[in-house]
């Protein structure tokens, strides 16, 4: 609501188009990308791949980590996370990429690291991952503009706060809670 609130003036003061306009445009296009899969990517498929990243580590296990960075490897490494061409060079490289990632981030990470990050600074990544999880939604915009980053950023306080809610159902009942409850804000969202 705050959004569909400010959007017209924000637009006017910086005299540029509609940023929201902008993200219900990509909106229509992943329905043109992907057609009648579109509900289970959003509803489904998302809320797995995006969980994966940003809520997964919290439980502060190197194997956690390691599915983390190598799914958010995969994910900014291609142009699109779901297109797959079995006869292109670079899908081969970038599941190699995603498997390394994973290898190397699993070898580097220490349990005791891991321990005496858990007793220092548990609360930065908690905040960290809800923060970046907004800032990825960011992406769903097609034209970005880094003039107007800041403005962006009051675009993504939703996602800021459904990131710390989704992190403390994730802490509390479990990962897949946290998919659960993430399945079903994007359904609401999706067929409002």
């Amino acid at each position: 609501m705050l959004i569909l609130l400010i959007d017209p003036y924000i637009s006017r003061v910086v005299d540029t188009k509609s940023i929201l306009a902008d993200f219900r445009k990509a909106d229509n296009n992943l329905f043109k990308a992907y057609g009648n899969f579109t509900f289970l990517i959003v509803c489904l498929i998302v809320p797995i791949v995006e969980e994966s990243i940003f809520r997964l580590p919290l439980t502060l296990r190197k194997n956690a980590f390691a599915v983390s960075f190598g799914i958010l490897f995969y994910r900014f490494s291609g142009t699109s996370f779901f297109k797959v061409s079995l006869t292109e060079l670079a899908t081969y490289l970038r599941l190699f990429g995603t498997i390394l990632i994973y290898i190397i981030s699993f070898k580097l990470i220490h349990d005791r690291l891991l321990l005496k990050f858990k007793e220092n600074s548990f609360r930065i990544l908690f905040w960290g991952s809800a923060f970046l999880f907004g800032i990825v939604h960011i992406s769903n915009n097609n034209n970005i503009n880094l003039l107007f980053l800041p403005l962006y950023i009051i675009y993504i306080i939703p996602q800021f706060i459904l990131g710390l809610t989704l992190g403390a159902v994730r802490v509390n009942i479990g990962f897949w809670g946290a998919v659960i409850l993430h399945s079903l804000v994007n359904f609401i969202s999706f067929v409002l």
